[in-house]
């Protein structure tokens, strides 16, 4: 199971048990779900680059019914289990001796959490800090505009822009500022590949929940990690969902559009998306309305 954006669900956003099969779990974004963002049960799944934030129960739960002594083979990597109202990252396994929540999955290293509603953060997990718009490094896009202007995009309507790596390196979040009448109550961010100068496959996205967003500064959104190669061209992307108010970020759109630097970019053609598509469909596209001011860094 890969590449989902799965968000605000009543139960669990994947709940999965008895996996024999040995279901991959990989660059998955579960959030702001009223259960558990992860919870499997019994398998021999692979849990990888997963971003499971704002979660009600709690954002990733691997555990483990032993049978006979010997435990299937969890492997827990690169996840991001951040601001849930449990643990971040729980990895157990019971034995039906008593002997419960013994730590016999695979630690793959790279998970990282933060903000959760227990102050162990993760269980039988070595879990580090993970960055924010105010500690990671800049690998695509601008944090400053010397003139810009409010955008706006109704709900359901998504907005790219065009920019550029400046280093090779990896992303794991996106930050995005928000104007301070943006009235949009949620938001989605991504990149994606430039396909002849449009907007081509989508590589990650991330949402930020009801309740958390920040107007008038910029907003951390966590997405799985993504490669982004030094000189290439990628999109930023972001979205209110369907239902979720105007969203209002800066660009150069609305008589700003003559200062440097300048970049394209396009509005989707849905206009009632609730997340990113996984291949882009132009609807409009402006020359001069970029950069965003906003960016990917890791």
């Amino acid at each position: 199971m890969q590449n989902n954006l799965i968000a605000s669900n009543g139960g669990d956003g994947i709940n999965a048990s008895n996996e024999s099969d040995g279901t991959d779990y990989r660059n998955n974004s579960v959030v702001g779900n009223r259960g558990i963002g992860i919870s499997v049960l019994s398998s021999s799944s692979s849990l990888i680059n997963n971003v499971a934030t704002y979660n009600h129960g709690g954002g990733i739960y691997a555990s483990e019914q032993l049978s006979g002594g010997a435990a299937r083979s969890y492997v827990l990597s690169g996840n991001n289990g951040s601001n849930n109202g449990a643990l971040g990252i729980s990895s157990c396994s019971f034995d039906g001796r008593g002997n419960q929540c013994a730590a016999m999955m695979q630690d793959g290293g790279g998970n990282v959490a933060s903000g959760n509603n227990d102050s162990r953060q993760c269980l039988n997990i070595s879990c580090g800090s993970p960055q924010t718009c105010a500690t990671s490094t800049l690998r695509a896009g601008t944090k400053t505009l010397a003139r810009f202007a409010a955008d706006s995009n109704g709900a359901g309507n998504a907005e790219a822009f065009q920019a550029s790596a400046s280093a090779d390196g990896t992303a794991s979040l996106l930050c995005i500022f928000l104007d301070q009448r943006n009235s949009a109550n949620q938001l989605v961010a991504g990149v994606y590949t430039d396909l002849g100068g449009h907007p081509g496959a989508l590589l990650a996205q991330g949402l930020v929940p009801r309740g958390a967003l920040s107007n008038g500064s910029f907003n951390t959104i966590w997405v799985p990690s993504i490669p982004l190669a030094a000189g290439t061209k990628y999109w930023i992307s972001a979205l209110s969902p369907l239902g979720s108010g105007t969203l209002r970020v800066h660009d150069h759109c609305c008589g700003q559009e003559s200062f440097a630097p300048s970049a394209p970019s396009e509005t989707s053609k849905d206009s009632a998306l609730v997340g990113l598509p996984s291949d882009w469909v132009t609807g409009a596209r402006w020359p001069k309305d970029g950069p965003l001011l906003g960016w990917a860094g890791g």
